[in-house]
């Protein structure tokens, strides 16, 4: 699972200090023999014909990007992973207003006025963002998608299950099921990343047990004949990943052992 980064105090907390970063430029310089020659490109997220408008409500946090004309535009969502916060989902939204897509990149947790981690995320988020670009003038009403990557993928799903006024949806590498959340010291967490009508949406709680035949086959170590498990005791306190009886995982690296009979232990 990602590791997130929660309330960095060095970035902008507020929605309205973050720049909006619509151009970058790649500088080049190379030689042709005793030539030096430079050049340099401009890249475009958006330019300067798409509007912006922030959304700093106590129900939503976000950015909402669309061309400055009087089309109806299809609307689209934006969630980004578990970095949280709101430049990624920026921007992945102004390349699709770019497109002719209305474009609401949302901030779900690590800033100011949401969550401060990956826990117990309220799909009304998604429900109130539907309801701002419904009220938008350029957004066509009937033409209203979402787009998640990674954990915002698994957020998508999870709320184009729920409310019907979701017409299409995109996600790239997101989860086949819902996992729980992680903590703001980046463990995971005993609570269910998603929550609706106050209540935590069932999850699957990440164990170490589940990796644990994975980790056996790649331990190819063989000295004398002999097979050797090396247990790792510098597991983290309180992290869910880590907290099976260590027992269970003794008899589960033995039974997957091809060489049980020998084994002998040794520690880091």
């Amino acid at each position: 699972m990602t590791t997130v980064r929660v309330k960095n105090k060095s970035l902008p907390q507020s929605i309205k200090d973050v720049p909006q970063n619509r151009s970058y430029t790649i500088n080049f310089t190379f030689t042709i023999g005793s030539d030096i020659f430079t050049e340099s490109i401009k890249r475009y997220y958006c330019t300067d014909d798409v509007l912006c408008k922030d959304v700093d409500s106590k129900m939503l946090k976000g950015r909402f990007f669309v061309k400055n004309d009087t089309i109806k535009h299809p609307a689209v969502i934006v969630l980004s992973g578990s970095d949280g916060r709101i430049e990624k989902a920026q921007s992945i939204a102004q390349c699709l207003s770019m497109e002719g897509f209305a474009a609401l990149a949302v901030c779900y947790f690590g800033m100011d006025g949401v969550s401060p981690s990956l826990e117990k995320i309220p799909l009304e988020i998604v429900e109130n963002a539907i309801r701002y670009l419904k009220a938008e003038s350029s957004v066509d009403k009937n033409k209203i998608g979402i787009y998640g990557r990674s954990k915002g993928g698994e957020m998508a799903l999870e709320a184009a299950s729920i409310f019907s006024d979701i017409r299409f949806i995109a996600v790239t590498s997101p989860s086949c099921i819902t996992y729980a959340g992680l903590t703001e010291k980046s463990l995971n967490s005993k609570f269910s990343s998603w929550s609706y009508k106050g209540k935590e949406l069932p999850c699957k709680h990440f164990k170490f047990i589940d990796t644990l035949p994975m980790i056996i086959k790649m331990m190819p170590w063989q000295m004398n004949n002999t097979f050797i498990i090396v247990l790792i005791y510098s597991f983290l306190p309180g992290n869910a990943l880590f907290c099976e009886d260590f027992r269970m995982f003794v008899k589960c690296a033995l039974s997957l052992s091809s060489w049980q009979n020998k084994a002998r232990w040794c520690k880091l």
